[in-house]
């Protein structure tokens, strides 16, 4: 008889504690930080090395952009269709298309 009610006390116990574990986790809200979302600008960089550069000397180009796209831990998706426009002394255009890429480290 003892036997019998440890058992039923042990699993009255357990399920108590599997319903204390199991509703929060069925329970949260999704959590919304701005609800409607802010629209954030983002502002792309450019960096030359060496500066001034010197005649036929070549030179180290850098792109980047200031903030990373929403989400972007979750996935490998990034900014593309950048377009690089570089003027030489001479006066001639040099364009570099950058489609999609997964990293935007570049020498040009």
């Amino acid at each position: 008889m003892q036997t019998i009610k440890n058992k039923t006390i042990t699993i009255l116990i357990v399920l108590i504690l599997m319903t204390t574990i199991a509703i929060p986790l069925v329970d949260l809200p999704d959590a919304k930080a701005h609800a409607p979302p802010w629209t954030l600008e983002t502002w792309a960089y450019l960096a030359v090395a060496p500066n001034p550069v010197g005649v036929g000397q070549p030179v180290f180009v850098n792109m980047w952009v200031d903030k990373p796209m929403p989400e972007a831990a979750l996935n490998d998706i990034r900014r593309h269709n950048y377009q690089l426009t570089i003027t030489k002394p001479d006066g001639i255009n040099e364009t570099h298309n950058f489609d999609l890429r997964s990293d935007w480290s570049a020498i040009l």
